[in-house]
């Protein structure tokens, strides 16, 4: 128990940590980061996606206490609560941390399209298709950073670092 409590802990800490480092910022927001969804779907992975949406609840509400930008309280759950937490159901997909991955990643991309639709909308060009535009501007950021991390997941001597540090939890 206490050692997947400090894991816990110390992914989220990476994720968040990681979050911090902008490889790319959206207009409207939205950033290109230096892998910061991989500690969250790694949790799901190594601790099954209970643990990793914990991991990734938590993650979501220290971005929300660090760097908020919230419009509405619905919005606030959906883009800091389950947009976090749904990338921790990687766990799901016990024996593929890439497919786990893959998976949360869509989850969360989901959940950024339909907040980006219902609550950002008035910020988008006016005369585009609200539908189409959030879905394409999600996808650019969320796209760019889940091919960086899938990437470093598929290198075989990660993903057996990986493999191996499952087998210690």
């Amino acid at each position: 128990m206490s050692k997947k409590l400090t894991l816990s802990a110390l992914l989220c800490a990476l994720s968040f940590a990681l979050g911090l480092i902008k490889i790319f910022h959206m207009p409207q927001g939205g950033d290109v980061t230096l892998l910061s969804m991989l500690p969250v779907a790694l949790a799901g992975y190594l601790m099954g996606p209970r643990n990793g949406v914990l991991v990734g609840v938590a993650t979501g509400i220290l971005n929300l206490m660090i760097t908020p930008f919230v419009v509405h309280p619905i919005q606030l759950i959906l883009d800091y609560i389950v947009a976090f937490g749904v990338l921790g159901l990687a766990g799901i997909f016990r024996n593929s941390l890439a497919k786990g991955y893959i998976f949360g990643l869509s989850l969360r991309y989901i959940v950024a399209s339909i907040s980006g639709i219902v609550f950002f909308s008035s910020y988008f060009p006016e005369g585009v298709n609200v539908v189409a535009f959030s879905l394409w501007y999600n996808l650019i950021y969320l796209g760019i950073e889940g091919i960086l991390t899938l990437i470093l997941i598929l290198i075989p001597s990660v993903n057996k670092a990986f493999s191996g540090l499952k087998k210690q939890i």
